[in-house]
């Protein structure tokens, strides 16, 4: 957003750069993204021959904000903004090392860290009346980063990082637009930092995840790009000149003017190799694809979800022998969250953001119930776990306020290979025996269906605290 400046009924600004020029540049940020960023110096527009210098300064001090609080400073650095046509800029981010480093005081720890992107270079072209960047990109050589809470503490990097964007100005002033993020490597450790604390014969406990190569990619339609920069411009000046909170009302009106902030919107996930530590050892995906869409922020929405995960590895430092039977090398899930009313949900934040002073807990809690009394969002779930020796299906709908209750049928195969394993393995281990009375108390409660499987009908209702199994009932629900 911060890219891309409008300057609508304007003629287009043409070589040679003038000061004329650079204060309607500087005229149409303030106008999108709120005049205190101007003011505050934090954005300055200057000619330099034939384009413009847009300046950043992005940080806590430069915004005036209080030293006792979070602080946060990013290394000043220059886009070169050139006019290319009528309303349309070409902009260059020169190569660069862009650099954050932040520090948040807490009540119990203090958090600090630092951002490091080596060698960063971009370019593109706004489209200046539409608000939007019609087609960039931005490439970092490498990238590392350090953070610190109490005694704890991380080290990362990546390799190369990507990202491209690309908009189109649709019906209404509104935007489609794409973003896709690359990063070919990543490697974070993070453990305690405790010196001279540990003998040093102990390991050091520290854990490390890795990844070969991450991907996101972004799409969204029907943007409303006129609701999304007043509400931004408002609340910048609002919240960054000083004390104070907009009003309910103000509030409100911003939030009818951006709803619904889309049409459709989607986000793709893809990891490869991804090894991610824990304190007793990697547990390893060969690929995790992770996928959301949704219809717009809407009173009534829809949200689905699909996760698939393959190669899963478990090593025995993390779960005994006899449980590698246990680990699934594939999963998938698919959700489908219907009819969640955000508006409700909505009116709700505004309520807490905008009622002043410390919240007491009873009207707290009737605020909450009255929210979530009229939402009536329902969750539906199809899932797979598949191993070399079994593989469970589950699928079911549960509603989600004011409370849960649902059904779902769960079915199985490969359950005596399982029960086998872990008779053999409780002869010598305590954990390997309460598992298998797990599996047996489950298999009591299954019936069989004509292909063999073992079926569940599960039934429950988290209020009355009751769940029902195949017609049999347990909690403590099923008291009279």
């Amino acid at each position: 957003m911060m890219l891309a400046i409008g300057l609508p009924g304007k003629p287009a600004v043409a070589g040679p750069a003038t000061d004329g020029g650079a204060r309607e540049i500087t005229d149409a940020l303030g106008r999108n993204l709120g005049k205190v960023w101007i003011d505050k110096g934090v954005i300055s527009v200057k000619p330099d021959g034939e384009g413009y210098d847009l300046a950043l300064a992005i940080g806590s001090a430069k915004l005036g904000l209080p030293g006792d609080g979070m602080t946060f400073s990013l290394k000043p650095f220059t886009l070169r903004l050139t006019p290319k046509g009528e309303r349309r800029f070409a902009f260059e981010l020169p190569k660069s090392t862009l650099e954050l480093t932040y520090r948040n005081p807490a009540l119990f720890f203090s958090e600090e860290g630092s951002r490091r992107l080596v060698n960063c270079s971009g370019e593109g072209l706004l489209d200046l009346d539409a608000f939007l960047v019609s087609e960039g990109n931005l490439q970092c050589e490498s990238s590392t980063a350090s953070n610190s809470v109490g005694v704890f503490g991380g080290e990362g990097k990546t390799g190369l990082i990507s990202l491209k964007l690309a908009g189109t100005a649709v019906a209404d002033g509104n935007i489609d637009g794409r973003i896709s993020y690359e990063v070919s490597s990543f490697v974070e450790t993070f453990g305690a930092r405790i010196g001279d604390a540990l003998p040093t014969s102990l390991p050091k406990p520290e854990m490390t995840t890795k990844v070969d190569g991450i991907r996101h990619d972004f799409s969204v339609s029907g943007l409303r790009k006129a609701g999304l920069t007043t509400a931004f411009a408002f609340l910048s000046d609002r919240f960054l000149r000083g004390p104070g909170t907009a009003t309910r009302a103000e509030i409100e009106v911003l939030a009818k003017g951006v709803m619904p902030l889309w049409s459709n919107a989607s986000l793709k996930s893809h990891y490869e190799n991804l090894s991610w530590g824990t304190p007793r050892g990697p547990i390893k995906f060969a690929v995790i694809d992770a996928a959301m869409k949704n219809e717009g922020l809407v009173e009534h929405t829809d949200l689905d979800g699909t996760l698939n995960v393959s190669g899963m590895q478990v090593p025995g430092t993390v779960l005994p022998s006899w449980a590698a039977i246990l680990v699934p090398e594939k999963i998938t899930l698919d959700t489908r969250l219907k009819d969640l009313d955000l508006e409700s949900l909505v009116d709700g934040a505004i309520e807490v953001a905008t009622r002043g002073g410390s919240p007491v807990p009873g009207e707290m809690h009737a605020l909450l119930l009255r929210v979530f009394s009229n939402n009536r969002a329902t969750l539906a779930f199809d899932a797979t776990a598949t191993a070399s020796g079994y593989d469970i299906k589950g699928q079911g709908m549960t509603s989600m306020f004011p409370s849960q209750g649902g059904k779902a049928i769960i079915s199985a195969a490969g359950v005596d290979a399982i029960d086998a394993v872990l008779a053999k393995a409780a002869v010598s281990d305590p954990m390997s025996r309460r598992a298998a009375l797990g599996v047996a108390f489950l298999k009591g409660l299954a019936k069989t269906g004509s292909d063999g499987r073992l079926i569940w009908n599960v039934e429950f209702e988290r209020q009355m605290s009751k769940i029902t199994v195949n017609g049999q009932s347990f909690g403590p629900g099923t008291r009279q």
